[in-house]
């Protein structure tokens, strides 16, 4: 008997000092009966930080950027992905463009790696002194299909962050004319790459390609997702014009038959 009333006022005064703690920390009564109903096999220690979380939780989703993903429609993800595209297929074009590994050359015993700007052998690297024409010609789409992917890039942005429905439109048509450009400009500059480089002898294509063609892949994958969005809203928008009319040619003959009853009612 000394012993259970020993643990009994041993329970007793750490329940005390647990609610005294609760007190001081601002958790009133009603919260901690509210937790203690709720979470009955749950221990009291996890009590206070499940309130810690529920008011976190509370403030980040009034965060400006979260209630902003949160407001995104369907077309909007969409969009959201054909911008992630972009971003990606100009990464891509920027490492085929800066790395040297597009050809390898066995000259003498040896393999002689050419980029659009270098040729690199046995560890050194040197700018080429006399560039070939159709190296100039590649050179110059891709530096033409990265600008255009960047473009795609800040268009489909304005076009996600713009309010009116017109300026939306309006980016949202240079972005898939950018994307589709670049794709197709980029895929001109390595197909000539490709086509006079393995005409000389001993001479194989290297991985600087790949990125290359992955490029062309992902930035047609934007315009694909810009031109999808864009039908949506197109038909959104049609959608709400249409029921817009409905309701208000509705309300104009409800507001006629009352005005012709009433006549009717005063002549009588």
């Amino acid at each position: 008997m000394d012993a259970h009333a020993g643990l009994m006022s041993n329970g007793r005064s750490m329940l005390t000092e647990l609610l005294q703690d609760f007190q001081n920390t601002g958790v009133t009564m009603e919260t901690f009966s509210c937790f203690a109903t709720v979470r009955k096999e749950a221990p009291l220690v996890s009590l206070f930080p499940l309130t810690i979380m529920d008011r976190y939780k509370e403030s980040l989703f009034k965060w400006p950027i979260i209630v902003w993903f949160k407001n995104l429609k369907a077309h909007d993800w969409v969009r959201l992905g054909g911008i992630f595209f972009s971003c990606v297929a100009t990464c891509l074009l920027m490492i085929a463009i800066c790395t040297e590994y597009w050809v390898k050359r066995f000259i003498r015993g040896i393999f002689v790696f050419r980029g659009l700007w270098i040729d690199c052998q046995l560890g050194e690297c040197f700018l080429l002194k006399e560039i070939p024409f159709y190296i100039t010609v590649s050179i110059i789409c891709m530096l033409i299909s990265t600008i255009a992917c960047y473009g795609a890039v800040i268009f489909g942005t304005r076009s996600l962050a713009a309010t009116e429905t017109s300026r939306k439109l309006s980016s949202s048509d240079l972005a898939i004319t950018l994307s589709f450009f670049s794709g197709c400009i980029g895929g001109v500059g390595l197909f000539n790459f490709m086509r006079f480089a393995t005409d000389e002898p001993n001479t194989f294509l290297s991985w600087s390609m790949v990125p290359g063609w992955l490029s062309i892949v992902v930035a047609s994958m934007a315009g694909v997702c810009h031109f999808v969005a864009k039908r949506w809203e197109e038909e959104e928008t049609a959608e709400a014009l249409t029921t817009t009319e409905v309701f208000t040619s509705w309300g104009e003959d409800a507001s006629k038959k009352k005005t012709q009853d009433s006549s009717i009612q005063k002549r009588k």
